[in-house]
């Protein structure tokens, strides 16, 4: 009867189970539940691993790299997940996670990545850089061409550039929703990225429908002239309609506000929708004053 199972969610294996479900010829979705699997060995080459996985589901991250061994190479889908995370997962955690779909995964197949909501347990802020990955982390995901779906959680925002920006655009030209979400953390950072790496999108992504992202509004550039006087028109795009800023810098006025409205609606001409991070009761009068600042911008798309 098991080997015509095409779905299985279970609390937690064996290495026998396991490797049971391994051979399985028609099991297309497998979510192991426990958040402390035990790290299963790669099997031997000679026999056959999960051969019609298409969707898998973990919940944990230090056993995700050794699982994804195992399950990795028919995936279409994989999510990483967890209701109770044991540790904060640092840079290192993310990179070993990032390596294992690279080298595990079918790069035309994948479509989906989803890692969700990894920060649990305060960091110290001396500890910060263990936590803060920057946009070169990212690079070993870049293989994947076809990727529709990506959202990324981590303990601490990415600290991303323009240049990773525009390689990671030009890499995923089929992406619908891209999303790194800031989470609750109270660490935040300064981001890099301006509004050109956004413009990046516009440019490479045709499909894109909804971004959530870091970046610095503060300054905006002016419309280039050409010799007869009319604005340099940017690369645009007619798809993508909801836009999550999180906690993203901005200027302080209504000159600068209008500026920053003014130059997503001309990359993005169907965004309608705008969000950031609402500050709790306990936030500075800098974060307020941010926050305010967007949900200004915001009403000019409503």
């Amino acid at each position: 009867m098991l080997h015509d199972l095409e779905r299985i969610i279970v609390p937690d294996l064996d290495l026998e189970a396991f490797d049971h479900l391994s051979r399985l010829p028609r099991l297309q979705y497998l979510w192991l539940m426990s958040p402390e699997p035990p790290r299963y060995p790669p099997s031997p080459k000679d026999l056959p691993c999960f051969p019609s996985l298409r969707i898998f589901e973990c919940e944990s991250m230090e056993a995700a790299p050794n699982l994804l061994e195992r399950t990795g190479k028919s995936l279409v889908q994989f999510e990483l997940s967890s209701r109770s995370w044991r540790v904060t997962p640092t840079k290192q955690m993310f990179r070993e996670l990032y390596a294992a779909l690279a080298s595990s995964c079918t790069h035309t197949l994948l479509k989906n990545i989803t890692i969700d909501k990894p920060w649990r347990k305060p960091i110290e802020p001396t500890q910060l850089e263990l936590y803060v990955l920057s946009g070169e982390d990212l690079k070993s995901l870049l293989c994947f061409q076809n990727l529709v779906h990506v959202s990324l959680a981590h303990s601490v925002a990415v600290d991303l550039d323009d240049a990773v920006t525009l390689d990671m655009a030009r890499a995923w030209l089929r992406i619908e929703v891209l999303a790194f979400p800031s989470g609750e953390s109270l660490h935040r950072i300064t981001p890099r990225m301006t509004v050109e790496g956004v413009s990046a999108f516009a440019e490479h992504c045709p499909l894109l429908r909804r971004l959530s992202i870091l970046f610095d509004a503060t300054s905006v550039p002016k419309p280039k002239l050409t010799l007869w006087r009319k604005k340099h028109r940017r690369a645009s795009q007619r798809k993508l309609t909801h836009l999550d800023v999180a906690y993203s810098a901005i200027g302080g006025n209504k000159k600068e506000w209008s500026r920053v409205a003014d130059f997503l609606r001309s990359i993005f001409p169907a965004l309608y929708r705008i969000e950031a991070s609402k500050p709790d009761s306990s936030a500075d009068h800098q974060v307020s004053a941010v926050y305010k600042a967007w949900m200004k911008v915001s009403a000019k798309f409503s």
